[in-house]
């Protein structure tokens, strides 16, 4: 084999390495917009769990979900007794999602891909704790 050969071989070797680490490059930046995208959903989640807890703490078992969250979305109420005692529209009729009971005051972050939406799709469900005058309600 003549320089042909060497130069050949070493232009392959050069591509190479310059493909793999461009493939390492983009699954890292994958699995980081992938990161960033789960930690902002956790953020909404969270808020809207706040939010839930804060109207179930003034209105306990009477509070209205029928205006909540879109198809995507899903706020239940639960009480001591496991019961979902109110429910946005995409699970109404439906038990607990998940079987997570945080302390009034306390908040539990959970993935299930057990959900009655999305089929089989992965969800972060948050699940906060409060006081209401109908008693603890998750």
């Amino acid at each position: 084999m003549g320089h042909g050969g060497v130069r050949l071989r070493a232009s392959l070797a050069a591509t190479l390495v310059v493909a793999l680490a461009l493939a390492a490059a983009s699954i890292a930046f994958i699995l980081l917009q992938r990161h960033q995208l789960q930690a902002s959903l956790t953020d909404v989640a969270r808020q809207q769990a706040s939010d839930a807890a804060g109207q179930a703490s003034r209105q306990g078992t009477a509070i209205d979900l029928s205006a909540g969250g879109g198809d995507q979305s899903l706020i239940q109420v639960v009480d001591g007794a496991r019961s979902v005692v109110a429910a946005s529209p995409s699970v109404e009729g439906e038990p607990p999602v998940v079987d997570v009971a945080p302390a009034p005051g306390k908040v539990a972050v959970v993935t299930s891909s057990r959900l009655p939406i999305g089929e089989g799709e992965s969800f972060v469900v948050v699940a906060q704790g409060t006081e209401s005058p109908d008693g603890p309600l998750v």
